[in-house]
């Protein structure tokens, strides 16, 4: 189990009633070993179908005076228009990674 002075990654419950809810460590000691098993493949499958599906504009090259164009997916920025701005991954997707994480730390 990880220390108590370690701020463990932040869960979310989805409810019976709809709610949702932050879970605690604690709650997370009583899940079934096969199923948090079950849940951290599952949330590592979402993670890399997001990751997958997800231009992150990581490659780029000027095109021309004023365009920033993704050598990835095409995407143009204009310099007069804002030009690039790096996108941020989602804050689900790096609390679902810190999640996994946690949970690899803890044993499960």
């Amino acid at each position: 189990m990880t220390d108590e002075t370690q701020a463990p990654a932040v869960i979310y419950i989805d409810q019976m009633d709809g709610s949702i809810r932050k879970a605690s460590p604690v709650h997370l000691r009583y899940i079934r070993a096969d199923i948090a098993e079950g849940l951290l493949r599952a949330l590592a499958g979402v993670i890399g179908l997001v990751e997958n599906g997800t231009c992150f504009h990581a490659e780029t090259y000027r095109g021309g005076l004023i365009w920033t164009i993704c050598q990835d997916c095409g995407a143009k920025w204009a310099d007069d228009e804002g030009g690039f701005n790096a996108p941020k991954a989602p804050i689900e997707l790096i609390e679902a990674q810190e999640a996994i994480r946690a949970a690899k730390e803890a044993g499960l």
